[in-house]
């Protein structure tokens, strides 16, 4: 189709006219659905992890464990919530300055740094909990069927959040090959 014939098309449009401020709303990408539930997936997550590290000390025997297995899970928990926001960050402002093609690069490979640290990170949270609540444990002959099933249920995570991400960064992936075929 030649400029020509799309301007025909245009102008040819039977769509309702949209005012400027329904326009501006549109083009937000704040307005998007699914960075509004990213938003509400962080707000819900700060708030859970925030409660545990104010009562995890007294209610799962914190002041029994290691001082070391403490600071492991604290900072664990800390990173988790800053990667998280990190993440968000970084998918609510996708273009940056220079040309759409080479945003859309940088931003394709922004989220594939996001997707290996996210990954790392809960990696490494779920491992710090793990050693936490299992430190000073007296393991008896069902302990280990139960440590196998938690060690299962972390690589089970990991596993979909990894799958989450491909799938976010594939989508973003068929967009820039798009965008390039129609650039050529």
């Amino acid at each position: 189709m030649d400029f020509n014939e799309m301007k025909n098309t245009w102008d040819q449009s039977t769509g309702k006219q949209k005012s400027q401020d329904e326009l501006w709303q549109m083009s937000r990408i704040k307005n998007h659905p699914q960075l509004r539930r990213i938003r509400v997936k962080l707000i819900i997550e700060a708030i859970l992890l925030t409660a545990f590290l104010l009562v995890y000390y007294d209610a799962f025997d914190g002041d029994q464990k290691p001082f070391w297995v403490n600071l492991v899970l604290v900072s664990a928990i800390i990173v988790y919530i800053l990667n998280d926001l990190l993440g968000f960050l970084t998918i609510y402002n996708p273009i940056k300055k220079g040309t759409l093609k080479s945003s859309l690069s940088s931003f394709y490979s922004q989220l594939k740094r996001i997707q290996f640290s996210s990954v790392l990170v809960t990696f490494l949270f779920g491992a710090s909990l793990f050693g936490f609540f299992l430190t000073n444990i007296d393991y008896a002959s069902g302990s280990y069927l139960i440590l196998g099933g938690m060690v299962g249920t972390l690589f089970a995570f990991l596993y979909l959040e990894n799958r989450i991400w491909n799938d976010w960064i594939g989508k973003m992936k068929l967009t820039l090959d798009d965008f390039e075929e129609e650039v050529e």
